[in-house]
């Protein structure tokens, strides 16, 4: 028996723990001075002890005599190892990616809830005078209508972009969490980036012409402007969204 072998494998044994003498003394039930001889090879612990400090340490007394993991519990441990990245990696993982996921799902209910109900109306005056008097035509006008209506203006227009590149960046966020490689992931989120870029450019333009004194704009298209503006401020800087943290899913 080699005892200060022994006492370097006792040494590391605690230190993995992260744990002082005094600290492996106060759990085992001796003094930290034992310890300390143990680990200068001065002395060896009894049976009790030995078999105290196995359970503890997860090894077998034999391996604390000698001084090292036999060649079996490495292996052993390299396949606990093994299995536990494996069910990270291929059970519910992806855990920087799916806050996006789910971010993005509810965002999609509010937006259809906002875009296709009734009350996103706009009122516009119609250019027709009857008998001196212009009338005013209200259309219920929300994405439903729009997208199959057949009057197309330059405010229809731009409603449509708006309306595609906010579907588009939902889906990219959405399929973030099924990119397997970081190329995938690097071009879906430059797409992504994009759609933004466009989605907020759509906005602008809407904004400027609901100030139009010909449009009488409803409360639903205002909650659809805040809606898109809040959320593309959301997907580019909110942390679980920006590119640098879902990329540790990667690493």
């Amino acid at each position: 028996m080699d005892r200060i072998k022994m006492g370097n494998f006792l040494t590391e044994l605690r230190k993995e723990k992260d744990l002082s003498q005094t600290d492996l003394a106060e759990i085992i039930g001796v003094t930290f001075q034992a310890v300390s001889k143990w680990e200068r090879g001065e002395a060896i612990p009894d049976i009790s002890i030995l078999e105290k400090l196995a359970s503890f340490y997860s090894v077998s007394i034999d391996e604390i005599i000698k001084g090292e993991v036999s060649v079996k519990q490495i292996h052993k441990q390299e396949v606990i190892v093994e299995t536990i990245q494996s069910k990270e990696e291929n059970g519910f993982l992806h855990q920087k990616r799916i806050f996006g996921f789910w971010f993005a799902l509810a965002y999609l209910c509010i937006y259809l809830l906002l875009g296709f109900c009734p009350f996103a109306r706009t009122s516009f005056f119609s250019s027709s005078t009857i008998n001196g008097t212009t009338t005013t035509v209200y259309v219920v006008l929300n994405y439903y209508k729009f997208i199959f209506s057949a009057n197309f203006n330059l405010w229809n227009f731009f409603m449509l972009l708006q309306f595609l590149t906010t579907l588009g960046i939902i889906a990219f966020t959405m399929l973030f969490y099924a990119c397997t490689t970081k190329k995938a992931f690097r071009s879906m989120y430059l797409a992504r980036f994009i759609f933004i870029i466009i989605n907020l450019a759509t906005l602008f333009l809407n904004a400027v012409l609901v100030v139009d004194s010909s449009y009488d704009v409803s409360v639903g298209n205002y909650l659809i402007m805040i809606a898109i503006l809040v959320s593309d401020i959301l997907f580019l800087c909110l942390k679980p969204n920006r590119k640098s943290y879902i990329l540790q899913d990667y690493q």
